[in-house]
Formats: structure tokens, C-alpha cells, sequence
């Protein structure tokens, strides 16, 4: 399946890999026991990855214990930077990832049921990812059967910001189907990135009759197969 066509969407000069990485938490595990291991324990050591440039967390918005959207299938939700492929490469076969990183893995996710995006981000509004304390609405996006996948990112680059008015930053990450190969399968073909100041505007945005329209438009091409609201942590990287 080819890279979606470099005009769809405007060049930042950054080449660098976003690996999207999503897990459920580990059977038994309550949401908040599961989030508080995995902002504190977990990002302290996954943090000192070799390599790694940037460490955002995105756990989810809880309303009386439980996420504030349909459960996605997933509760790790995090994106990490690398310089390139190979680098992320070498870092998930170092000794950090396999002695330390791996190891804590298994006592709060279940990564038999992992899925992921490794692609670029490619940035509509804003300078980069939500800052920490802010809003981040995710929707994941897979070409529809019978659709094109060229169409959808299409649609999505060009067509998304009317339907996006109350953002302070907006970033698509398109899946790298060579990046992927002989990785791990895409989750989807592009994941949709909103940043907004409350819980209040990232649903009346998702609510509003612009997001429909622009949905009715995608469904031509494409569909959500997982959408997501969370609070972006960025975790220091001691590398960096």
C-alpha cells in the first residue's frame, strides 16, 4: 500500500517517527490503580529509553471511576519520538527495554493485545503535540472496505479544520505502511489529534453539527474505529 502523497499535507521539515503505542490494562486492574502505576513507575523507567527524544502520555478523562467515552479497547495510550526508525529499532533491543521496560509492562498491561501507529505527525494548527494540562480528543481512522485510503487522508488533511473550531492545536499522524513492515500491523491509516483548553470544548466540538457534516463526508472513504479524550503528560526524557 503506497505513503499517502507528500501535498496532502504541509511539510515541517520534522522526518522524525512517532510510534503511537496502545495496550489494555491487565485483567483485575481497576482504571485508576492502572493510571497511577502507569504515570509514576512505568514513565519513570520507560522514560530513559535510549534514543527516545519524547515521551507523551495520554491517560484517559475519568467521570466517576471510568473513562468519559465508550472504552476504546485500550488504556496505555502514549506517543514516543524517535529520530528515525532505526533508532527506534535499537531502543526497543537494548537491555533497558528488556530488563526493565518489558518487565513492568507485565505487571499492568496486557501486550498480547497491543496495537500501534508508527508514521510522522504532521501538524494543521499549532506548533506541536498538546502541552501538558491541556484537552486531547483522538480519533482513530481506517480506510472503509470498498474505500480508498488516499481519499481518506485526503479528506482528513483538507477538510478537518471546519469541524475543529475550538482547537489550540491540531495534528494528524498518518501510519507508515514501510515502517510498519515486518513490525507490528497498523491500528488504522491515521489518527486525528485535537488539543482544546476544556473537557467542554472537545465535546461540543465532537458534538457539533461542522463534526458530522465532515464525518458524513469521511465515511465515503473511511470510519472511526476508536476515539479517545485524555490528558496529554509529557514525561521528561533524562537525554534530553
Amino acid at each position: 500500500m503506497p505513503n499517502p502523497p507528500r501535498d496532502h499535507y504541509a511539510d515541517t521539515g520534522d522526518t522524525m517517527i512517532v510510534r503511537l503505542g496502545m495496550a489494555p490494562r491487565r485483567a483485575g486492574s481497576g482504571f485508576e490503580e492502572f493510571q497511577s502505576h502507569w504515570r509514576s513507575q512505568h514513565a519513570d523507567v520507560a522514560s530513559r529509553l535510549p534514543g527516545l527524544r519524547r515521551y507523551v502520555q495520554f491517560p484517559a478523562i475519568l467521570t466517576d471511576g471510568r473513562p468519559l467515552l465508550p472504552y476504546p479497547g485500550f488504556d496505555a495510550c502514549s506517543a514516543l519520538v524517535f529520530d528515525s526508525v532505526d533508532e527506534m529499532d535499537a531502543s526497543f533491543s537494548s537491555d533497558i527495554f528488556r530488563d526493565t521496560v518489558q518487565a513492568d509492562e507485565r505487571a499492568f498491561v496486557d501486550k498480547t493485545r497491543f496495537c500501534g501507529v508508527l508514521g510522522e505527525q504532521h501538524l494543521i494548527e499549532g506548533t506541536s503535540w498538546p502541552a501538558t494540562g491541556r484537552i486531547v480528543l483522538m480519533t482513530l481512522w481506517r480506510t472503509a472496505p470498498g474505500g480508498r485510503r488516499d481519499d481518506l487522508l485526503r479528506t482528513l488533511s483538507e477538510g478537518s479544520s471546519a469541524a475543529a473550531e475550538r482547537t489550540t492545536e491540531h495534528l494528524q499522524i498518518v501510519a507508515d505502511p514501510a515502517a510498519h513492515d515486518g513490525r507490528f500491523p497498523a491500528a488504522c491509516d491515521a489518527v486525528d489529534v485535537r488539543g482544546y483548553v476544556s473537557v467542554d470544548d472537545a465535546l461540543a466540538d465532537l458534538r457539533s453539527s461542522a463534526n458530522d457534516e465532515w464525518e458524513r463526508l469521511l465515511a465515503e472513504s473511511g470510519h472511526a474505529v476508536g476515539r479517545h479524550i485524555a490528558r496529554p503528560v509529557d514525561v521528561p526524557v533524562p537525554n534530553h
